[in-house]
């Protein structure tokens, strides 16, 4: 028996024609079901050498502000966006079955509650998309309604317009979602969600042409579980996943028109072994041509059978047709997970959970970033918060947003704290520029008069000696009575 041209022929060995038919048959089928990615369009097979390269790293070039408390309640999930007149808007879900959309129209200093609806169910995961042209919001959200409901909820500020669209719905799981919206003025929205609680054909990809009221026929996805999908440069977009056969192999396809059908690429496993992988993520740097942009995929793989927690990645500098060897990002001894991947003009930025899973253990959040120019080379870790991060609750891991649209900006991160029946509280920091320099320069918040320094504070809240010398560089806060200025030490 060969395969030719995709389809399966029998060679006469003497066996009984209904025999070999029958084998033929069953050969077929067990293929067909052990495939992965959309469709059975697999063209073509590429499997990256799982080599660790010495880690190298970059200088960091930008400081953590205070965090920005938004809301301190406990929480299911969240998402967070930029819309076209740069306004930050973030949704929370939370226990009581409730979703609520928070708007800052201050770069993030100040937040004001725009409006609460009620849900079926609280939500378990929640994914906010804005065009980067005037229009509605678009806020998917997955429910435990017959063991998971998808919906969209489209809402139009300027009209306070609103419209619940159930995409996913019925007796069919739905576990997990991914979705992503293109750069055009007349954007498509992509969709891609999956059943892992199966293998073989468990996941659908769709796309809307007209702003999520309908959506197209289902484009089948094979043996897909921790799906990710993100929009690069032109007309391409990016998807990985983990293979659900396995769960020890990390797979990438791309399409290059605009998600259409039968366009797909070939299937290229970027990740290959013995260990479990988790949460792949993937970005491309908004650059053109698109054949010249660095792609960027990370995820966590799990060490000795997810005793210890690693994040590895690997990166394409020709738009995804080629990638490299895969590269371990953490570090030794500490566990690492919840990788959160976006890119802006000239840069990848990258964030993640660090420290200890268990009940009583420490957990940060740290932010680096790879420049353009220098793809395969990581800041040095920046650590985010002060109290302990959200360990387990997958729908309020950390997120990575754009402060500004279309020019070179630092993002601004999300997250939530430890509770231990989940996550509590959502909180907004952005990353601050440190430009070259090798002195104090004092920001005034409150109070422009100079004034000695007292008590100074790394971004953490601890209290450090202001006449300590040669001190890192970052941002510190001097707290003298009613005034709170911002000190950043300048490289």
């Amino acid at each position: 028996m060969c395969l030719v041209n995709g389809g399966f022929t029998g060679i006469d060995i003497g066996l009984d024609p209904v025999f070999t038919f029958v084998l033929d048959f069953f050969i077929a089928i067990c293929l067909f079901f052990s495939l992965s990615g959309p469709g059975l369009t697999v063209n073509s097979v590429f499997v990256s050498s799982p080599q660790h390269p010495a880690q190298q790293s970059l200088a960091v070039d930008g400081a953590i502000s205070l965090p920005v408390l938004i809301d301190s309640s406990p929480l299911t999930a969240f998402g967070a966006a930029l819309d076209a007149q740069e306004h930050l808007w973030v949704a929370v879900g939370s226990p009581d079955c409730k979703l609520t959309l928070y708007r800052s129209q201050t770069r993030g200093t100040t937040w004001e509650d725009v409006l609460t609806i009620n849900l079926n169910g609280p939500a378990r995961l929640i994914e906010l998309l804005a065009p980067a042209v005037p229009a509605p919001l678009f806020i998917f959200y997955l429910t435990a309604e017959n063991h998971g409901d998808l919906y969209l909820f489209r809402f139009d500020a300027i009209a306070q317009d609103t419209q619940t669209i159930p995409l996913a719905v019925g007796p069919d799981t739905v576990d997990d979602f991914s979705v992503t919206i293109d750069r055009d003025t007349n954007y498509y929205i992509y969709l891609l969600y999956v059943n892992e609680h199966r293998t073989g054909l468990n996941g659908y990809f769709t796309r809307s042409l007209d702003g999520g009221r309908s959506w197209e026929e289902r484009q089948p996805f094979w043996n897909c579980f921790d799906p990710e999908i993100s929009f690069g440069t032109g007309s391409l977009l990016h998807c990985v996943w983990r293979y659900a056969i396995t769960g020890r192999e990390i797979h990438y396809a791309a399409n290059r028109y605009y998600g259409a059908a039968g366009r797909w690429s070939g299937l290229y496993i970027l990740k290959s072994g013995s260990e479990r992988c988790f949460n792949p993520v993937v970005a491309q740097a908004p650059i053109n041509p698109y054949w010249r942009a660095p792609v960027w995929a990370c995820w966590t793989v799990a060490r000795r059978d997810t005793e210890m927690l690693d994040l590895e990645y690997t990166l394409s500098t020709d738009g995804g047709r080629v990638w490299g060897a895969v590269t371990n990002l953490g570090a030794p001894f500490v566990d690492e997970w919840f990788p959160g991947l976006s890119t802006a003009t000239g840069s990848a930025e990258l964030c993640y959970n660090a420290g200890a899973r268990t009940e009583n253990g420490p957990t940060v959040l740290y932010w680096r970033n790879s420049r353009s120019y220098a793809p395969q080379l990581w800041s040095t870790p920046t650590r985010v918060n002060a109290p302990r991060l959200n360990v387990q609750v997958e729908g309020a891991r950390p997120r990575l947003v754009a402060l500004y649209r279309d020019k070179p900006s630092f993002p601004a991160i999300f997250f939530s704290l430890y509770e231990p029946t989940g996550a509590r509280g959502i909180y907004f920091a952005p990353v601050l520029p440190v430009s070259e320099s090798n002195q104090l320069q004092r920001l005034t918040v409150l109070s422009p008069a100079p004034q000695p320094l007292h008590d100074l504070f790394d971004v953490t809240g601890r209290r450090v000696n202001p006449a300590t010398p040669q001190k890192r560089s970052g941002v510190y806060f001097q707290q003298s009575g009613a005034t709170l200025k911002k000190i950043v030490k300048l490289r």
